[in-house]
């Protein structure tokens, strides 16, 4: 008897990782307990998986470019979507100069708020993965310190350095939480 981790092997050149695992267990739900062991329904619920996988990445390829996509020509975009609504907008305005020197200031400011927007919203990712990393680096800056003081506190007991271990322990752990509520209030 052929298992579907076998079989998966065989028909895909790969071995099942635990997503392909768990989409075939969920297909497998439905299946009457007379074709759960045929060959034939093990290698449809192994081609299925593969291909449900497959369309994920390229999915999720296809996401990852729009994404990098509307970041490269977002400003673009906006700038043509403003022209076509100014010259649409002028083309239907009398020839007066006062009246064209108040549209381009109009749409001079729709122009400006739809960028401050369109910056707005695609750079609130970039944001808060700044700020995931600036409080990792601070989670790692307090680790450092933390060790620094373990080291010099076995110096003092190993009598390298003269003083009292535990004091000293105590007092650059201290600069140590200091530092770190310093950087976390900071963030």
């Amino acid at each position: 008897m052929v298992t579907i981790k076998e079989l998966f092997v065989r028909m895909i050149g790969r071995s099942p990782d635990k997503r392909d695992l768990e989409m075939i267990d969920k297909m497998a739900i439905t299946i009457p307990d007379e074709l759960k062991n045929d060959i034939g329904m093990k290698a449809e619920l192994v081609l299925r998986a593969a291909h449900i996988r497959q369309l994920e990445t390229v999915m999720n390829d296809a996401a990852n470019e729009v994404r990098r996509k509307v970041e490269i020509d977002g400003e673009k975009w906006a700038m043509d979507a403003a022209n076509r609504v100014w010259r649409h907008v002028e083309a239907q305005l009398p020839p007066s100069a006062s009246t064209k020197v108040f549209w381009t200031l109009v749409m001079i400011v729709i122009v400006c708020a739809l960028s401050f927007v369109f910056g707005w919203i695609m750079s609130a990712e970039r944001y808060e993965t700044a700020s995931e990393s600036l409080r990792a680096l601070n989670e790692t800056e307090f680790a450092f310190c933390v060790n620094d003081a373990a080291q010099h506190a076995s110096q003092i007991r190993s009598g390298k350095v003269p003083g009292d271990a535990a004091q000293a322990l105590r007092e650059w752990t201290q600069s140590c939480a200091a530092e770190y509520d310093q950087r976390r209030a900071a963030l």
